[in-house]
C-alpha cells in the first residue's frame, strides 16, 4: 500500500517534506508577521526557482533593498524575500521554527542565543558589517547637544532609543549611557521614551515627540527632519558588529550561503559603504 502511494504521488506532493510542514503549520500558528508558503519549498521545485526569506533587522532594510538586484541578477533563479523586525524578535521567530532561511542581526547577542540551540548552519556565520551610534536632534533645533554628557541637562525631557531587552541598538545606547552615569537618573526621571525598533527611534526625534534620540550613524545619514549633533567614540559602546547566518532548518543551505557570501564579497562590501556601513573586523 505504501509502494501504490508513493508510486502516484507527483513531485510537488513529495516536497512537502519536515521542513516545508513545519513553515505551514507555523504560519497557521504564528504570529502572523510573515507570509504563509502555500507550496512545497523543497528541492522538487528547484527549477521554478526559489525564494529566501531573509530577515533582517530594522536598520538594514536599505541596504538590503540595494543589495537585492544585484543578487538576483548574479543568482537569476533565486528571490529574495526580506521579513523586518527588530533583531530580538526575530530571533524569537526562529526558535519558534519561523520559515526564515537566512538572519542578518544588528547585535551578536541573538546570534549567541540562536548558536547555543544549534538553530544556526555550522561555519555559517559571519560579521559583514560595523556601525556607530548617533545621537540626533529635530532640525531646525538649536544642536545643543555637543558631547553625551549634555543628555543630562535638565533641557532633555524625553530621550528615544530602542527597547534595550530587543533592540541591538537600545542594548548599545543603555551602555553608552550607562558608562556615563546616565542611565539611571534619566529611567528614574522618566525621560526615556522606548521605542520598537532604532527606526521607530528616529521617527520619534522627526516628529518632534522627543527632544534627542540614541540611532545608528546609517539610518541617520541623509535625513531631511534629524540632524547629527554628535558622533559616539567606538569605546563608548561594545563594538557594534552586524552578523549574518543560514538558518540551520533552511531547505536551501547552498543558495542561502551564497548570498552570505555576497554579503563579504567586495561587490556586497562596496554597496554597503554606499549606505555609511564600516567594513568588518
Amino acid at each position: 500500500m505504501r509502494g501504490l502511494l508513493g508510486a502516484g504521488r507527483s513531485p510537488m506532493s513529495q516536497g512537502l517534506c519536515r521542513v516545508s510542514r513545519r513553515r505551514l503549520l507555523w504560519g497557521a500558528a504564528g504570529w502572523g508577521a510573515i507570509a504563509l508558503v502555500s507550496g512545497c519549498r523543497d528541492r522538487p521545485v528547484r527549477s521554478a526557482g526559489i525564494t529566501l526569506t531573509v530577515g533582517i533587522a530594522a536598520s538594514l532594510i536599505d541596504l538590503f533593498r540595494a543589495i537585492q538586484p544585484v543578487f538576483e541578477a548574479q543568482e537569476p533563479t533565486v528571490s529574495l524575500r526580506f521579513t523586518v523586525a527588530a533583531s530580538g524578535l526575530l530571533q524569537r521567530q526562529i526558535e519558534q521554527r519561523a520559515p526564515i532561511d537566512v538572519f542578518a542581526s544588528a547585535g551578536e547577542a541573538q546570534m549567541d542565543a540562536l548558536a547555543a540551540q544549534s538553530l544556526l548552519l555550522p561555519n555559517s556565520r559571519a560579521v559583514f558589517v560595523q556601525n556607530r551610534l548617533v545621537i540626533v536632534q529635530p532640525a531646525g533645533q538649536d544642536p545643543w547637544i555637543r558631547a553625551l554628557e549634555d543628555l543630562g541637562q535638565p533641557r532633555l525631557r524625553r530621550l528615544a532609543l530602542g527597547n534595550p531587552e530587543t533592540v541591538p541598538a537600545g542594548r548599545y545606547a543603555r551602555a553608552a549611557l550607562e558608562s556615563a552615569g546616565l542611565y539611571q537618573p534619566l529611567a528614574q526621571a522618566q525621560k526615556l521614551v522606548f521605542a520598537e525598533n532604532v527606526r521607530q527611534a528616529l521617527t520619534y526625534v522627526e516628529q518632534g515627540n522627543v527632544d534627542a534620540g540614541l540611532v545608528y550613524a546609517t539610518d541617520a545619514r541623509g535625513r531631511d527632519r534629524a540632524q547629527v549633533v554628535y558622533t559616539l567614540p567606538a569605546d563608548a559602546t561594545p563594538p557594534i558588529r552586524y552578523p549574518v547566518a543560514v538558518v540551520a532548518e533552511t531547505p536551501y543551505p547552498a543558495e542561502a550561503q551564497r548570498f552570505v557570501a555576497f554579503l563579504l564579497s567586495e561587490a556586497g562590501q562596496a554597496i554597503a559603504r554606499r549606505f555609511g556601513f564600516l567594513a568588518p573586523p
